[in-house]
């Protein structure tokens, strides 16, 4: 986003910034936390019908749109928005059943790039020499971070394999509905779009659910659930608001903090509540490759070309 077309707060742009960042860097450690006690199907559900009805209540409102817009392409479009987040959020969480939460983190830093190669290849949008560098960067990260299982799982279909694998098709998932959703601006608001993906969801995921287990659920299991919900809400709010006051590329740099949220928290909330989450064993090598994640993904949101 061009600087002229914000409003130049750039410490409400940045705190905001960081506010997303801190959302997304508890979330895969809240969901493996509930996989305990929840089936993936029920979980994922639950997350689209809550931030279906707070978008329906709060969001809906204020959101304009024209019927005249709805047309083949249109609607298509809508469809495979909703199915392939619909595909990422069930993916995430199927996932984390096979890796760490900080591995999670870590390869959902691909999501940025897949979005801008996809940019690249469907608009013809310029790829710089920065966001290359970015890339490479990016992927000697991934090499390094998993040194340890890297013979291990190109040559064997392990749960790390399935888990990684998994995260990466969560990933892609979530770049095509960025690209459709990029390509859908042009007729309907991101609110619209947004509230269509999860009624969709909310309906997809209802026959595989199981509501009843919620009412079975301890008290305690609701506040990780419910927060597992609203952040969905609560991220597309804080991150639509940050575009309003800072430039896009300077947020998407800030939310590549996201892994360094995650270890860290993982190590706080192992010690409080060993229950919740298993402690995680890095090296220094596989720290030095977060770090790397981190700047080459930095490097693509603040090289893209103007």
């Amino acid at each position: 986003m061009n600087q002229s077309l914000t409003t130049g707060r750039w410490r409400l742009g940045l705190g905001l910034s960081l506010f997303t960042t801190f959302l997304f860097g508890l979330l895969p450690i809240v969901l493996k936390g509930l996989l305990a006690s929840l089936d993936v199907y029920t979980i994922t559900w639950f997350r689209f019908l809550l931030a279906a009805l707070v978008m329906t209540m709060v969001v809906m409102p204020m959101s304009r749109f024209s019927y005249t817009n709805f047309n083949r392409l249109s609607v298509g479009l809508l469809i495979l928005a909703g199915g392939s987040l619909c595909a990422n959020y069930l993916l995430f969480v199927v996932g984390l059943r096979y890796v760490t939460p900080s591995t999670a983190q870590v390869l959902m830093q691909l999501t940025p790039i897949l979005l801008l190669l996809g940019s690249l290849l469907l608009f013809g949008e310029p790829y710089s020499l920065k966001q290359w560098l970015g890339l490479g960067l990016l992927l000697l990260g991934l090499i390094l971070y998993f040194n340890r299982q890297l013979n291990t799982l190109v040559s064997q279909l392990t749960e790390d394999t399935i888990g990684i694998l998994l995260m990466f098709a969560s990933a892609l998932t979530w770049a095509i509905y960025g690209l459709a959703q990029k390509r859908l601006s042009q007729w309907f608001p991101a609110t619209f779009t947004a509230l269509f993906v999860y009624w969709l969801g909310t309906f997809i995921f209802w026959p595989l659910a199981e509501p009843a287990r919620l009412l079975q659920l301890d008290g305690v299991i609701w506040l990780p659930l419910i927060y597992s919900a609203f952040s969905t809400f609560l991220v597309y709010w804080a991150f639509a608001e940050a575009l309003n006051h800072w430039a896009a590329s300077r947020i998407s740099a800030v939310l590549a903090l996201g892994p360094i949220v995650t270890v860290a928290a993982v190590q706080v909330i192992s010690t409080l509540w060993p229950g919740w989450v298993q402690p995680e064993n890095l090296s220094l090598l596989s720290m030095g490759g977060i770090l790397l994640v981190i700047t080459g993904s930095m490097l693509s949101a603040l090289g893209q070309a103007q």
